[in-house]
């Protein structure tokens, strides 16, 4: 109770292995809501019927928050922040899911674990989006995010391990982590879950 859920990037999307929120883009004709909705139930490895359970928060406004404009002047999008507050039921899920791809990772060679994110992807939107899957309280976010060395940890076949410094993405959760008004938003969040 009380941690943020926070994605690896995939090893093929933008800024790869990098730890990151769950988003996407918000199709013609969609809410935001319902986007972060969809998003949330594709990334976090829910089943595609999941009807969420728990309680989606607004942070701010609709659209209230820019893309960086040193990351890509050219492309600047507005931005909605939820913070879905999931149950306990679908905490086990998603847990489930986790460990279910580091298992996945056990039983393959780096490269076949790719291989098989790229399948994923092929297969069924918003499939094989994550390379991990993990619980972070905000405190050790936002240590990662003022530049405190964290690593993680992969582990393949063979017993074969990485170890990776843990990075932010600079276009979403950096930023957000540096952002007085968003940091207050989650803590007030992580306090009401944690009751």
């Amino acid at each position: 109770k009380g941690n943020l859920l926070i994605q690896r990037r995939v090893h093929n999307k933008a800024q790869p292995l990098r730890l990151s929120i769950f988003g996407g883009h918000l199709p013609a004709g969609s809410t935001y809501k319902e986007t972060a909705e969809r998003e949330v139930i594709e990334e976090l490895g829910l089943p595609s019927d999941h009807k969420l359970r728990g309680k989606l928060r607004l942070v701010g406004k609709e659209g209230e928050f820019l893309s960086p404009k040193d990351i890509d002047p050219l492309n600047r999008e507005r931005r909605s922040l939820y913070v879905y507050i999931a149950t306990e039921e679908e905490l086990a899920e998603i847990r489930q899911h986790s460990k279910e791809l580091e298992e996945l990772k056990h039983g393959k060679t780096e490269e076949e674990f790719k291989r098989w994110l790229e399948e994923a992807q092929k297969k069924e939107t918003g499939g094989g989006e994550a390379w991990a899957v993990y619980e972070f309280s905000l405190e050790a976010l936002l240590k990662v995010a003022g530049g405190k060395t964290r690593f993680l940890f992969d582990t393949f076949k063979n017993n074969e391990r990485r170890r990776t410094k843990a990075r932010l993405t600079d276009d979403l959760l950096k930023p957000l982590l540096q952002d007085d008004r968003i940091v207050a938003s989650l803590k007030e969040a992580v306090s009401k879950a944690a009751t």
